[in-house]
């Protein structure tokens, strides 16, 4: 049903602020207007909610969580691969993605549901419920062609994906480096079980990974030291072969060689060269000033300064991303300072060095200033089979530097295996937990709170929308275009079998005369005669447009008028039975068909003797033809001169044309409409059918109560603040819970059923 506020906003005028903020105040009004008349199914929405909350945690089985976590540590790794190609070092990020994916791998998972026997664990591996119907069919509960094996590869399968879907959850923490592994069982213990299982697995497999690239290292490595050894011993096995051959003994066949001398005189000059270095180089360490690292001659120092070098850079990234006091700024500069220390070791050895090396430099270049007058005159003897001698001898000795190089390496990779570092450690072992994670009632009953309520708020909005029955005036003025004169209450069960009129006479201070005394003088007041003819009609039948008529009847006798009611339903008349009178020996029926005279058919109520009737005596054969202008008009003009007003029962406006007819020739012509139960379309029809002469409406059999709960805005609403105000006595208001709910849940009904009038 369409609200009034939603109207009221959709009319609204596109332009002036005061009239959009109007509308939208109105529309949110009626929004909480439709809750509170809905409240009953909101009410419903969310006890269901909870109801079904409810029913799955007494169904469910607690579960426990175990949470394990583990550091991914972020260390430069040295390079392990053979040759002098280095892998680049991973970023952390990556690493830690890295880890999370085999955490969360299948293989893992597998290995864990192997481990622990998860395949014939009832929580993991359940029984199917519902059996296999196959032998019903004629058909082997086993497919052909499947083995044992296969069989249980498939359960392992599903054993695996339940755990990982349902059972562990891995997640990192944040943006540390810390990733949990968290269990969940119904035992507490197997969910530590499995969580220090999943951790377990996790760190073995980093561990064999990391033995077995160490292992086809230490392999490759132990080939390549075997093959670098047997080139070094070829090599200096070929140089003395060499010598041996030509009679070349080194340093003794060069005393009288000429080419002796010359490689001696070289030799000097290479050595004052080198101790003019030496000495350099020296002077350079011994003044205090940082050497450049070309000079330096320690492939060690190179390396630790180029390492600072990159620490630094590092150290005011960090500084200026995350500050001083950040854990990895703080490590770093630990870093920075240990290389300062071994750089400034490293110095010191060097220097020691070069002055070792400027002393042999001078012991070298006053040996061979002394040697190079005794070889002199034997040097150009001996060039040709030196030169050949010095490169097998170079060749031997660089092939023999490869080796030892490798071999160190070789020994250092063997010390190591013992001691092996991965990227990941233990930060924390599971806690043996006591409360369930699972359920969590709480947050399962705010939930099912907050989604029944707004469930409900849908439904009560959705349901005022589709429901097409009018409730408010504001509903019919807007699709009728006339006023609501009053709302009608609906009879108690022990006044519904009391006659109409009775029931005004008796009860002149109650709501029901009160709304019909309110109607008869609204309509009155729309007339231009002194006596009015006034057509009472309904939609459709039984919405109580006869007692309506006949109520209206006693308020005009009540007010000392010679009043006439006329009961022009030629198909279904009920003027005399809603009255209590019997049929009449002749009627409006005879009047109009000519057998009877105006004076005949007008019979006296017995209690009121100022409420005359003209009943139907029987059903005409055509009732269409006798509500007709020629035949109407001419009674509605007798009556006048005997009566002070005319109240016409008249048949339903959608089945046939006679009220229209009758309407026409009134002064007044008032719709009844039954509450709740009128639907709009009907409303439309008969607006459309009436042309405008509808000069009012009232709304019948309205359950005050009900209508107040509502809170639809209109007078109703504040029903329960004046209901003693009429002349039945107010009982005295219930107390209690019960009470309290049944008021704010809609109270009872006065008369529940249907009423033939």
């Amino acid at each position: 049903m369409a609200s009034s506020a939603t109207a009221a906003y959709e009319n609204a005028p596109a332009f002036g602020n005061d009239e959009q903020r109007s509308a939208q105040t109105d529309l949110a009004t009626g929004s909480l207007r439709i809750l509170w008349r809905r409240r009953r199914l909101i009410l419903a929405c969310v006890l269901a909610a909870l109801a079904l909350v409810t029913a799955y945690i007494l169904m469910v089985k607690p579960l426990y969580s175990a949470v394990s976590t583990l550091q991914i540590t972020s260390y430069e790794t040295a390079a392990e691969d053979i040759g002098d190609a280095s892998p680049a070092r991973p970023q952390d990020e990556m690493r830690i993605a890295t880890q999370l994916e085999q955490l969360q791998s299948q293989a893992l998972a597998l290995a864990v549901v192997r481990k622990l026997n998860l395949v014939n664990d009832p929580e993991f591996n359940p029984p199917r419920i519902l059996p296999s119907f196959r032998h019903l069919f004629g058909f082997s509960s086993r497919l052909t062609g499947v083995d044992d094996s296969d069989v249980k590869a498939v359960k392992e399968a599903n054993v695996t994906d339940r755990l990982m879907q349902h059972y562990v959850v891995v997640a990192r923490t944040g943006v540390t480096h810390l990733v949990t592994i968290t269990a969940r069982s119904a035992n507490p213990r197997k969910a530590v079980l499995i969580a220090n299982t999943f951790v377990g697995l996790h760190l073995k497999r980093l561990q064999d990974e990391k033995r077995a690239a160490t292992q086809a290292t230490i392999k490759a490595l132990e080939a390549r030291v075997a093959e670098l050894r047997s080139k070094a011993t070829g090599g200096e096995q070929a140089a003395a072969a060499y010598g041996h051959a030509r009679g070349f003994l080194g340093d003794t066949q060069a005393a009288g060689n000429p080419v002796a001398m010359d490689v001696l005189t070289t030799q000097l000059a290479s050595a004052r060269s080198g101790r003019a270095e030496a000495a350099a180089r020296y002077q350079n360490y011994s003044g205090g000033s940082a050497p450049s690292a070309g000079s330096a001659s320690s492939p060690l120092l190179n390396e630790l300064q180029t390492q600072q070098a990159t620490l630094d850079k590092r150290l005011t990234e960090l500084s200026a991303s995350y500050g001083p006091g950040y854990p990895e700024v703080v490590s770093v500069k630990a870093q920075r300072d240990d290389l300062a220390r071994r750089i400034d070791e490293e110095r010191e050895r060097v220097r020691r060095s070069l002055g070792a090396d400027l002393a042999v430099a001078h012991a070298r270049e006053a040996q061979l200033s002394s040697e190079v007058g005794s070889v002199r005159s034997s040097a150009l003897n001996a060039r040709e089979t030196s030169v050949g001698f010095g490169d097998l001898q170079s060749s031997a000795q660089a092939t023999r530097a490869q080796y030892m190089a490798q071999l160190s390496r070789l020994q250092d990779l063997k010390g190591r295996d013992g001691r092996l570092t991965i990227d990941a450690k233990l930060a924390s072992n599971p806690v043996l937990p006591t409360v369930p994670s699972d359920p969590k009632p709480l947050r399962l009953y705010a939930v099912a709170l907050i989604g029944g309520f707004m469930l409900g708020c849908i439904a009560a909005i959705l349901g005022d929308q589709l429901n097409t029955r009018i409730f408010t005036g504001d509903q019919v003025e807007r699709l009728l275009g006339a006023e609501t004169f009053a709302m009608v209450p609906e009879l108690s069960k022990k006044d519904l079998g009391r006659r109409p009129q009775r029931l005004i006479a008796d009860q002149p201070t109650s709501a029901f005369a009160e709304s019909i005394r309110t109607t008869y003088f609204e309509l009155v007041a729309g007339t231009r005669t002194s006596r009015p003819c006034i057509v009472v009609a309904s939609p459709l039948p039984g919405e109580g447009k006869t007692t309506i008529a006949v109520s209206l009847a006693a308020i005009a006798v009540g007010l000392g008028l010679r009043t006439v009611l006329v009961d022009l339903d030629l198909r279904r008349p009920g003027v005399c039975r809603t009255m209590g009178l019997p049929k009449p020996a002749a009627g409006v029926n005879d009047y109009l068909e000519g057998r009877a005279g105006l004076d005949e058919v007008v019979t006296t109520d017995p209690d009121m003797p100022q409420l005359f009737t003209i009943g139907v005596s029987q059903l005409p054969a055509d009732p269409g033809s006798l509500i007709n202008p020629r035949s109407i008009e001419p009674m509605i003009a007798a009556l006048r001169k005997q009566f002070d007003i005319i109240v016409i029962d008249a048949p339903p406006i959608l089945p046939v044309r006679d009220a229209q007819t009758l309407s026409s020739l009134a002064d007044a012509t008032l719709v009844v409409l039954h509450w709740g139960q009128t639907r709009q379309s009907a409303i439309r029809v008969v607006q459309r059918l009436m042309r405008g002469r509808v000069t009012g409406t009232v709304i019948n059999r309205v359950d005050y109560r009900r209508h107040a709960a509502a809170a639809y805005g209109d007078q109703l609403q504040h029903y329960h603040s004046y209901a003693s105000y009429f002349g039945t006595p107010q009982a005295a208001p219930e107390t209690g819970l019960a009470a309290t709910l049944k008021r704010w849940f809609g109270g009872s009904r006065l008369h529940v059923g249907s009423d033939p009038r």
